[in-house]
């Protein structure tokens, strides 16, 4: 099998199944005859931030020296990007051989397994083959039934919770706050920014399980265009912490990460603090507030939020950039709240070219069109073409933002002929 071939096997599977359950991975790994036993767990569940935490969290270890596996989902332009190592994805060749092995296993299977079941053990194989130190694994959906959680994690940690999936996790931030929560185990650590009543659930599920559970405390000391300067004040003391990820909401999430890193310290592994100063200062997550060049004019920008609460954090970082006019290429998909979105961004944009990426759940130009605010609203067949148009319109000094969902980041991507070649 080629990886043409395993892409096209993967992607047999349904993606978008939501038959929840731990019961499959079970057997998979027993057919399989995987032990991942002893395999040291950091679990990262959330809404939203639960990548940039986890590549922040497999720098740092990696700047500790220790050898690192980072599985995140989604990708953004190929599938090795969800299976890295020491912050580099697995190659192709890699990637088809560990598709040809599961292939036979699921050949064996009563039931036939969910697309991200068949990803997920299959990761689980390379890490384990790999021999990795430490294993820093971002949920896919949820936490409690996700497939991730047939792992233990050393140290768990949940990033803010919004409503987000609510026909799956619940409609209501309590409900969802307990899924997320599902993946605290027995007898073990967790670090949360999680706020109110989602805060109050989590708390809670974890002295079911007597577990406990740290909040940080940290306080800003600036943030701008090349990226921000905090003081850690608790669970750890830490000042003049530098994080590279672009956005005042990325502090939220180093912050997380540190304590984190300070927890494994805590459990009897080794972590510097000048591990966790370079980890930060060295992260990189691509298309997320990502500035394409420095020397590019107007300067331009990427970012794969796709949610309200994404657009919210995204709108309150533009002001850390100087610029003229602001354009905006966004497409979104139509599942997701795109009035609250537009409500967010919308107003702040001079131009706003509306464009419909290629996938079956991207909303229509004309369905999204009634709620742009923007001084001027423009609509383009694609993504590419929303991007030229905006080129030929900006200035110098002005700004243009191409946002929305990840579809749109991955399309940007291609449209500039940019690569991933690491993903932390």
């Amino acid at each position: 099998m080629n990886y043409r071939e395993a892409v096209a096997w993967l992607d047999s599977f349904d993606e978008f199944s939501m038959k929840l359950g731990l019961e499959r991975v079970e057997r998979f790994l027993r057919m399989a005859k995987l032990d991942f036993a002893d395999l040291k767990v950091i679990h990262v569940a959330g809404s939203n931030g639960k990548g940039s935490v986890a590549s922040m969290l497999a720098r740092i270890l990696r700047v500790e020296g220790y050898k690192v596996g980072l599985y995140t989902s989604p990708h953004l332009l190929d599938y090795p990007e969800r299976i890295a190592v020491n912050c580099r994805p697995c190659t192709k060749k890699a990637f088809a051989s560990l598709m040809s092995w599961a292939r036979k296993i699921v050949d064996l299977m009563e039931e036939r397994p969910m697309h991200f079941e068949v990803l997920t053990c299959a990761a689980l194989k390379h890490f384990l083959d790999e021999k990795v130190d430490f294993l820093v694994c971002e949920v896919g959906l949820g936490g409690r039934l996700d497939a991730t959680n047939v792992l233990n994690g050393l140290v768990n940690v949940i990033t803010n919770i919004s409503l987000e999936h609510t026909q799956i996790l619940g409609d209501t931030l309590r409900q969802i706050a307990s899924e997320k929560a599902g993946i605290i185990k027995f007898n073990s650590l967790a670090v949360t920014n999680a706020e109110g009543e989602a805060l109050a659930t989590i708390q809670r599920m974890a002295r079911a399980k007597n577990a406990a559970v740290i909040r940080p405390r940290y306080e800003l000391a600036e943030s701008t265009d090349r990226g921000s300067t905090f003081d850690l004040l608790y669970p750890c003391k830490l000042s003049g912490l530098r994080v590279s990820l672009l956005g005042f909401h990325q502090v939220e999430n180093a912050a997380l990460a540190a304590s984190a890193a300070y927890l494994l310290r805590k459990r009897g592994f080794p972590v510097s603090d000048r591990a966790i100063r370079l980890g930060l200062e060295k992260t990189f997550w691509p298309c997320r507030l990502q500035v394409i060049s420095r020397r590019r004019r107007p300067l331009t920008l990427i970012d794969a939020g796709h949610n309200p609460d994404c657009l919210k954090r995204l709108s309150q970082s533009l002001k850390l950039f100087s610029f003229k006019q602001l354009f905006v290429v966004f497409g979104c998909y139509r599942d997701k709240d795109f009035r609250e979105m537009l409500d967010y961004l919308s107003p702040k944009a001079d131009t706003l070219i509306l464009a419909k990426p290629k996938s079956w759940r991207a909303a229509e130009t004309a369905e999204l069109r009634p709620f742009s605010r923007a001084r001027q609203t423009l609509q383009e067949a694609t993504v590419s073409a929303a991007i030229e148009q905006a080129e030929k319109l900006a200035g110098r000094d002005d700004l243009l933002l191409v946002c929305g969902s990840l579809s749109v980041a991955r399309e940007a991507m291609k449209h500039w002929k940019l690569k991933i070649r690491a993903v932390c």
